[in-house]
């Protein structure tokens, strides 16, 4: 959808939890957009499982990764920095775009959490 609207400019992407993924974030940062999308909680499975975030309290965290595909002894060894993504985002392969950094900015106010 986002990439083949025709808008360009001042767009804010406002979704629920659905649309939380980092395919979707890379396609919307392609394209120019901002965002603000609802996330499950941090004890959940969802996108902010296995970032170093605060467990209570309102906060405002710059998420800063490196998604990829490689299950290598690095990519392992550093989940603070990379974050291995499944087949369903678009802009990696295996061979010439092995690495995609992507940066978000989390936010939680009262119990809601949003990137």
């Amino acid at each position: 959808m986002v990439d083949r609207s025709r808008i360009d400019d001042k767009v804010i992407v406002v979704a629920d939890r659905a649309y939380e993924s980092y395919n979707n974030f890379a396609h919307i940062e392609r394209k120019g957009w901002h965002y603000a999308i609802r996330v499950k909680d941090l004890g959940s499975s969802g996108i902010l499982s296995g970032l170093d975030l605060p467990q209570d309290g309102e906060f405002d965290v710059r998420v800063s990764l490196v998604l990829t595909k490689k299950q290598t002894k690095e990519v392992k060894a550093r989940p603070d920095i990379y974050k291995f993504v499944p087949s369903t985002f678009d802009f990696l392969d295996l061979h010439e775009n092995k690495f995609y950094p992507i940066s978000f900015l989390c936010t939680c106010s009262s119990r809601q959490r949003h990137i």
